[in-house]
Order: structure tokens, then sequence, then C-alpha cells
């Protein structure tokens, strides 16, 4: 009975002291990086994602993988596998970038004021796709024809304020045939308030529309953006689900956790999986619900 109760005491101290095996962890994780850069290769609804795996074992935590999309240059129909399916098109690289210089030129010009809304500006971007060089080209009929108005209209008011300092030291006859000036600079006025007037309302009704394109674009980069996520994490998790039983020497009290690196923006998407969850794994989609998934 002693020699029975000492086997336990030494078997549960063995075990208690036994601590995880980090150069097989090493290893198991390195393999498990490598089929998950395996499986973008030859999944064709990623040509080209080329992500980078980075791995890091954290003691009586688990493995960790952050994966850091690298290129997003071609995408198309993800194949359904797994309860994974989507539908990703065409990506431009420069569309993205013509709507960040956009929105940071637009901010500059609301910041002027008044004074550049008065001259209508508008703003044109022509991106060519080939060599993704990128031209703006501040140029509209609505500011030129401003300008002309603006300028036309200071010349004859400017000969008006003119006649009227001559009205002070006038005589009778002068005061008359200055007042009879006068008055026919002020007819000529009125139709380049009218037309200004016109002008104006067109440049505000272009700038509305200016702005919800400029919505609409910033709304379709988003959800590219998050279409392509939601392809990589797929991916990620059905490799995982797959190859799971690869990480064999990884404690089963412990977590594997995916870190997904957003290309230029604030917030990371972590996924937490229980290692006995990813090893066990059936369903990459039942992997992704049984899941800890959040935004840090």
């Amino acid at each position: 009975m002693k020699k029975l109760l000492l086997l336990l005491l030494l078997t549960v101290a063995a075990t208690a002291s036994a601590a995880p095996d980090i150069a097989r962890i090493h290893k198991d994780v390195m393999v498990m990086a490598n089929t998950i850069e395996l499986a973008f290769k030859q999944d064709e609804s990623c040509n080209h994602c080329a992500p980078k795996i980075e791995t890091s074992y954290l003691a009586k935590q688990g493995a960790v993988f952050t994966v850091r999309a690298n290129s997003w240059r071609s995408f198309h129909v993800g194949q359904e596998s797994d309860g994974f399916s989507f539908v990703i098109p065409p990506i431009e690289p420069a569309e993205v970038r013509r709507i960040e210089i956009t929105e940071m030129v637009s901010d500059i010009l609301d910041g002027v004021g008044i004074v550049m809304e008065e001259v209508g500006s508008q703003i044109e971007f022509i991106t060519d796709m080939e060599d993704g060089d990128s031209i703006m080209r501040i140029d509209s009929e609505t500011r030129r024809g401003l300008r002309e108005l603006n300028r036309e209209r200071r010349e004859i008011e400017y000969r008006r304020r003119e006649h009227e300092i001559e009205l002070i030291h006038a005589d009778e006859e002068e005061r008359k045939e200055l007042e009879g000036r006068i008055q026919e600079l002020e007819k000529e006025i009125a139709p380049l308030e009218s037309r200004q007037l016109k002008l104006s309302e067109t440049y505000e009704a272009e700038k509305k529309v200016r702005e919800a394109a400029r919505q609409a674009k910033r709304q379709k980069a988003k959800n590219e953006s998050e279409a392509r996520l939601a392809l990589i994490e797929g991916i990620v998790l059905r490799s995982l689900c797959d190859y799971g039983a690869t990480l064999k020497n990884i404690p089963g009290d412990e977590h594997v956790s995916v870190v997904f690196e957003q290309k230029k923006e604030s917030k990371q998407r972590i996924v937490v999986m229980k290692i006995d969850d990813v090893s066990s794994c059936k369903d990459a989609k039942d992997l992704k619900s049984d899941a800890t998934s959040y935004l840090f």
C-alpha cells in the first residue's frame, strides 16, 4: 500500500513538474506555418495573396500565428469548402490610393473655406491602371467661368466706384453724366450676378454628386477589404482544421491564436481556439463558431 501511494505521489510530482518540450513545439509550429503558406499557394481563390506567417509560442498559453498579407493583387471567386464561400471582385490597388488622396485633398480644400468654394474648384483623378501612377488634375469649366465672372465684375465695380468718387466733387452737369454712367455699369453688373448665382448652384450640385461618388468608393473599398480578410481567415482556419494534429506537442490546456493584421487598419482581428478543438477539428465552420474572435 505504501509503495502504491509512493508511486502515485511520484507520478503526480513528475506530471506537475514536467515542462513543455519547446524544441518539439517549435518544430510543430513551423510545420504548421509552412502548411498554411502552402495552402495559400494552392488555393486559386486567393491568387497572389502571399501572406507572411510569423509564429511564436507563449508558455502556458499556446501557439500564436500572425498573418500579414503583403499583396492584394488578384482575387476571384472562392470555391465553397467547409462552409466558407466568398466572391471577391477584381482588386485595383490604385483605386484605394485614389480614395485616400481624394479625401486628403478634399479635407484641405474644405479647410481653406468659402474662398475655394467661390471659384468652384473641382477635383478629378485620372489613374493609369497599367503602371499605377496617379495624376491629380484640378480643372473645371465651373472654376474658369466663375473666375472670369469675378474678374469682369470687379473691373466694372472698380469703374463704378471711381465715378462715385468723382460724383462727390462734380458740378450739376457732370453729376448727370456720371449718374448715367453709374446706371449703365449697374445694368452690366446685374446679369453677371445672375450668371454667378447659376454657376454657384451648378457647383453645389456637382459637389453633392462628387461627395456621393466619394462615399460609394469608400464603401466599396471597405467591402473589398472585409471580403479579403474573410477569405484569408477561411484559408487559415481550414488549414488548422485539416492539419491541426501537427501541433501535437502543445499541452492540451493551451490555445492556438491567430492574429490577422489588416493593412493600414488600426485594429487587428484575433481568433483564439482551444488546442483540443484544433487537433480534433472535423469542420472549419465549427472551429470558427467555437473560437473567440475580437478586434484589438
